[in-house]
């Protein structure tokens, strides 16, 4: 992915992950994507942004895949469950976990599935559990 790297001096290394994992953050509102993304970075994760699913969508076809999304739902262009929609068509996209981050629930998907929704994160976020849903997924991967 094309966005930004790790954090110089990023407290927190990943013992299973040989190179930083890339996270996809897909939210409307610019201050929380960068806010994310902040996060992520000084976790050691690359992260990459979009504003909208389009764009994710373009984001992830372009590759590499990221190893987790971070998906808002009510967004304009193309929304979240939009997005979630066109996961169960497009390979591409059926196999990323994602992690919903909205005032709204999602479904989630079954847990033998290796993509689709695997937790939902409520506004306003609680860092921790944001960090420990991100770790459990993006890890693993």
């Amino acid at each position: 992915m094309n966005g930004r790297g790790p954090a110089e001096g990023a407290g927190h290394t990943h013992s299973s992950a040989a190179r930083p994992r890339d996270i996809l953050i897909v939210d409307d509102d610019k201050d929380i994507r960068e806010a994310l993304g902040d996060i992520l970075l000084h976790e050691g994760y690359r992260v990459e942004m979009a504003e909208n699913g389009a764009r994710a969508v373009e984001i992830i076809h372009r590759g590499p895949a990221p190893a987790l999304v971070l998906l808002d739902l009510m967004m304009p262009v193309m929304s979240g469950w939009e997005f979630l929609e066109a996961a169960e068509t497009d390979d591409r996209l059926a196999d990323i976990p994602v992690l919903v981050v909205s005032a709204m629930p999602a479904p989630l998907a079954p847990s033998a599935a290796r993509g689709g929704v695997k937790g939902c994160l409520y506004k306003p976020l609680k860092l921790d559990q944001l960090l420990n849903l991100v770790h459990l997924y993006a890890d693993i991967h």
